[in-house]
Order: C-alpha cells, then sequence, then structure tokens
C-alpha cells in the first residue's frame, strides 16, 4: 500500500509542474518552385548525369526506385543554383537495371523518368 501512495505522490507532484512549451524554429523551404523538369537523363555504367530545368533557390528531393518498388532506394536533397542544372551521380551501390528518377518539390509537384543503369 505505501508503494502505491508512494507513487501517486510522485504522479500528483509531476503533474502539476509546470510544461515548457518549446518554440518552433521556422523551416526555410526556399523559394517558391515554379518550374520542376527532368530535361534529360544519360546513364553510363554508373555514372549518370541528370539535367533539370528548376527555379533558383528553390528545393527539390531526387528519389531513385527500383521499377515498380513502393519505397526509394535512394533520396538525394537537391536546391537549385542555376535554372539549368546538372548533376552527376555515383551509383556504383545500384545494380543493373530499370529505375525511376524522380523529382519532386516542395509543392508536392513530381516528375518521373526511366533511368537504366548497365555495366
Amino acid at each position: 500500500m505505501k508503494k502505491v501512495l508512494a507513487f501517486v505522490a510522485l504522479f500528483a507532484m509531476v503533474g502539476c509542474q509546470d510544461i515548457e512549451v518549446l518554440e518552433s524554429t521556422p523551416m526555410n523551404l526556399g523559394a517558391a518552385s515554379k518550374s520542376t523538369q527532368i530535361l534529360s537523363v544519360l546513364s553510363v555504367g554508373t555514372k549518370v548525369t541528370v539535367t533539370y530545368n528548376l527555379t533558383v533557390g528553390a528545393k527539390y528531393s531526387v528519389q531513385v526506385y527500383a521499377f515498380g518498388a513502393a519505397e526509394p532506394s535512394k533520396t538525394l536533397p537537391l536546391t537549385a543554383e542555376e535554372e539549368i542544372t546538372t548533376k552527376v551521380y555515383e551509383f556504383a551501390d545500384l545494380q543493373s537495371g530499370i529505375y525511376d528518377l524522380t523529382l519532386t518539390d516542395v509543392n508536392g509537384v513530381s516528375i518521373k523518368k526511366p533511368l537504366i543503369i548497365k555495366r
């Protein structure tokens, strides 16, 4: 019985303390994206060169999905520094096969292009 009373007393003490409200820090999502396009995808061995048409300062996410998969094999961040942006990716850890390359902006707009990795 003493253990129960001690537990109730401890619970009452903790429950009566002030709750500290933490201030949230605002997230910088970059500029509002007005252009979200994949212009070209070129795969040579394990290197993939992708050219995008993007909004300067906007943030994007690049995902690589195995063909037909629900979860991405890779997720990479991308912030546009120029309107026409070219990125070279090293995908040595991916097996030869067919993939979907998806570009998603902060508004949820997604563009998908096929990616074939051959070694």
